[in-house]
């Protein structure tokens, strides 16, 4: 607060009075005439700033579509690319394919380098379990026979007929499995190089389009920066 102190000289209290109350008044005057203008200019200068500051706005907005527009709609959420969501959907799907592979090359592997007698708990099949049973207790049965027979009594070939077509039976559904294991592993051989070539594309298009993204960040930036500026004049 500023306080102003008026003096004056007369031989006439009345007059002294009236002049001062008069300069005074005056004073009060000009004081709220100038504080009005004031207030005027603050008020054009902030309805300017209103009104520069939506038009840049406006102008960055725009500038914001039109490249988009002129870029095919590659961007597809703030400063990410269609080719960077690409590239890490193809990451994702690669590294579970490399997975699943690793894990089928392994079991095919495993077991089709096994010997005979341990394949059949590698490979952990019900049915063949029972034919390898059968086997054995056929085989338990000839040797019970031979003790008493020779090997060309008809017990004992009748047995020989039973177990040459159980274990031509087991070899031909062990070398199936194999097969079904090997064409198994193979696809998904076929698969991880299709998805590697497609991750390598989805790369070099991340890499091209690597400009253009950080241009759109900036417009992106530049657009965020006037919202909050334009928000906070209002």
């Amino acid at each position: 607060t500023t306080l102003l102190e008026i003096t004056t000289e007369s031989t006439h209290p009345e007059v002294a009075a009236d002049f001062v109350n008069t300069v005074g008044s005056e004073f009060i005057d000009q004081n709220l005439l100038s504080r009005s203008s004031d207030a005027q200019r603050a008020g054009r200068w902030l309805a300017a700033q209103v009104d520069e500051t939506k038009l840049k706005l406006k102008e960055a907005e725009e500038k914001l579509q039109n490249f988009v527009r002129s870029s095919g709609n590659l961007f597809a959420a703030q400063e990410t690319t269609l080719a960077d969501t690409n590239l890490r959907q193809f990451q994702q799907e690669l590294a579970t394919a490399q997975a699943e592979r690793i894990a089928k090359q392994s079991r095919y592997d495993l077991i089709s380098k096994a010997p005979p007698d341990k394949m059949l708990d590698l490979m952990a099949d019900d049915g063949l379990r029972v034919q390898q049973a059968k086997l054995q207790d056929l085989r338990q049965q000839r040797n019970v026979l031979t003790m008493k027979y020779t090997p060309n009594h008809y017990k004992v070939v009748a047995l020989d007929v039973q177990i040459n077509d159980i274990e031509a039976s087991l070899k031909k559904e062990f070398q199936a499995a194999i097969d079904r294991m090997k064409t198994d592993y193979e696809a998904s051989l076929r698969r991880e190089r299709l998805l590697l070539g497609a991750h390598s594309g989805a790369a070099g298009q991340v890499n091209a389009q690597a400009g253009r993204a950080s241009e759109y960040a900036a417009l992106r930036r530049e657009v965020e920066i006037l919202r909050q500026a334009y928000s906070q004049i209002l």
